[in-house]
């Protein structure tokens, strides 16, 4: 989306068109004050190593079982597990 709503600036400008800066500006996320409740437990070192552990153990175990054995989402261990979370 952001190399569109750039794409129509460029555009906007070249051809003195306003309407398409301010389409390309509603393609931008709006934000409603709210957010989710964290519900799963941080990441830390520690716990990435008891994974990456636990996983080598069971390697046939889905990672949505893991995750639940560590009250982590299954997606929050195939994170740690390529390795974008629990590092040093």
């Amino acid at each position: 989306m952001p190399e569109i709503r750039a794409r129509l600036h460029e555009l906007a400008l070249e051809h003195g068109i306003q309407e398409l800066s301010s389409l390309a500006e509603e393609t931008k996320r709006q934000y409603h004050g709210r957010r989710a409740s964290v519900r799963s437990r941080a990441v830390d070192i520690e716990l990435a190593a008891r994974v990456h552990e636990f996983a080598r153990e069971h390697p046939d175990l889905p990672q949505r079982d893991i995750g639940r054995r560590f009250q982590i989402d299954g997606g929050r261990v195939s994170e740690i597990l390529f390795g974008r979370r629990g590092q040093s």
